[in-house]
């Protein structure tokens, strides 16, 4: 989706499309159709992301016209957490430092102490960022991420429990543990990189924020005390190991600072030495206040400039993750082929009637007559099992699979042996069919999505790719003459029943006529 997305426009259309599930097809359509003629020409012919964006203003606007949708809200709140984790990095950050800092007069501060404490360990973490960014910035994730499942299954379990939120968000009622494991799923593997990188770029502003307040402790401490510094280990480190490691680690500012302010000489570190039995009274004070300029430059250049600079880092990331988005999802088809497709109604409007309805001119009294609008429709692979692909003539699948937006390429049937799945996708002489288009697997509504049925879909899923798979539902009253929708707890049931298994390309497609509709 490229455009001016952002976090909570993305929030508030998946909270949108979880409502549409409710509602049927028909008002879905009417509703979109009008959403769509309401547009200017200009924007009713730009692209299917800038139209999925224009939907979601409107949407936003008919249900939450004061500006307080669900993904406003989060994004309210995410401001406001990041201001309360950044204060309270900085107050860690200088907690830690008057602590650290504490000096009696008898025994110096170890700086071999306050490198591991406050350096080492974030330039491991730096390290592994480093190594990861890349990938993350070409939409990869190195490592699995335990603590976002962990996250998950803890966010999963309180909604599952909160009366508030279903208050809130009533068409989480009723949603059962596995159900929600499943969506959440769903929703990481499309937008896990879009919402890594803002919870990325706000651990580093926290870390900003530590560092900060280390580096005043560590000023106060300085301009207020008469601190020594040494450094003193069990191991026996040589004088020459510390000073090159010093010299390394002061290489990024000893192009513009002094070798004498950035960092202590190999002769000052020798003089900082200290030996327990000898105490600190042989020890000269330049040597053990020379420690200080290395200790505060290294918290500046790699607690706070490197830290900024990944910020920056974060920033790219989520820009590219928010225009990388893909608008291919069997959902958004939908919403995108409701817009564009002529409403047909079964009947005609009465005479008499003065009213002119905006959709007058695009209304076919025949019942099942399919409108050549001149649109693009989304083509589909139709799928039918073998026991009712006789029921069905082909031309009662076009005629109402053309006003929902789809065009039929082709009708495969296929029988209980799974293997059969296999030849499905391959033409004469093994040749491959197409990969444009999407897949309509038909099934009937009334017959409940048993193991059997998600175990094919599955294979089917990995037979076909990423490519996007509707299950079209036909209701129970369907024969020969008709095709109707299926009713609302059939349509609830699939859903259901389809979000446990967490595919983001998989959708479902009530089938039939709108007046049939239950």
């Amino acid at each position: 989706m490229k455009g001016n997305w952002t976090h909570g426009d993305l929030i508030d259309l998946e909270y949108f499309l979880a409502q549409d599930r409710e509602r049927s097809q028909a008002d879905l359509h009417d509703r979109d159709r009008r959403i769509y003629l309401d547009l200017p020409v200009q924007t009713q012919q730009a692209t299917q992301e800038a139209l999925l964006h224009h939907w979601l203003l409107s949407r936003r606007a008919q249900e939450f016209p004061k500006g307080n949708s669900p993904g406003q809200a989060i994004s309210e709140a995410f401001r406001s957490f990041t201001v309360i984790l950044m204060a309270c990095g900085a107050l860690i950050g200088l907690a830690s430092g008057l602590t650290f800092f504490t000096y009696s007069g008898t025994t110096p501060v170890n700086v071999l102490n306050f490198l591991f404490l406050f350096l080492f360990s974030q330039l491991l973490m730096l390290l592994f960022l480093f190594i990861c960014a890349p990938f993350r910035l070409a939409g990869v994730a190195v490592l699995p991420a335990p603590i976002a499942g962990i996250y998950g299954t803890a966010v999963a379990w309180f909604v599952n429990r909160s009366r508030k939120l279903k208050n809130i968000l009533p068409h989480i009622d009723g949603y059962d543990l596995s159900q929600l494991k499943g969506v959440l799923k769903k929703q990481r593997t499309v937008y896990g990189s879009v919402f890594y990188w803002p919870l990325f770029s706000l651990s580093q502003r926290v870390m900003v924020c530590f560092n900060l307040g280390l580096l005043a402790a560590t000023f106060f401490r300085i301009l207020t005390s008469d601190i020594a510094f040494g450094w003193q280990s069990t191991i026996q480190f040589s004088t020459d190991f510390i000073a090159k490691t010093v010299r390394t680690l002061a290489l990024p500012w000893s192009w513009m600072v002094p070798s004498h302010h950035g960092y202590p000489s190999a002769a000052e570190i020798e003089g900082s030495r200290i030996i327990l039995k000898d105490g600190i009274y042989h020890l000269q004070t330049q040597d053990l206040v020379s420690w200080w300029p290395f200790l505060v430059l290294s918290i500046l250049f790699y607690g706070v400039l490197v830290r900024l600079a990944l910020v920056v880092v974060g920033r790219i990331g989520q820009w590219q993750a928010l225009t990388k988005l893909k608008t291919d999802r069997p959902v958004l088809i939908q919403v995108i082929n409701r817009m564009n497709t002529p409403l047909v109604k079964s009947q005609a409007a009465p005479a008499e009637s003065n009213h002119v309805s905006p959709f007058d001119s695009e209304v076919d009294s025949s019942r099942h007559t399919k409108l050549n609008h001149g649109l693009p429709a989304t083509e589909v692979m139709l799928l039918i099992a073998l026991d009712i692909s006789d029921n069905y003539p082909q031309s009662a699948w076009e005629t109402h699979l053309a006003p929902l937006g789809f065009t039929i390429t082709t009708i495969k049937t296929y029988g209980p042996d799974p293997d059969d799945i296999q030849t499905l996708f391959r033409g004469p002489q093994g040749s491959s069919y197409p990969e444009e288009g999407g897949i309509m697997l038909i099934m009937e509504s009334w017959m409940p999505p048993i193991n059997e049925t998600l175990g094919f879909i599955k294979e089917l899923r990995y037979a076909v790719g990423e490519r996007p798979i509707f299950v079209g539902l036909i209701g129970q009253q369907s024969d020969q003459d008709k095709i109707v929708q299926p009713n609302q707890v059939e349509r609830t049931v699939w859903h259901r029943k389809l979000d446990g298994l967490a595919d983001p390309y998989l959708s479902v497609v009530a089938i039939g006529n709108p007046d049939d509709d239950t």
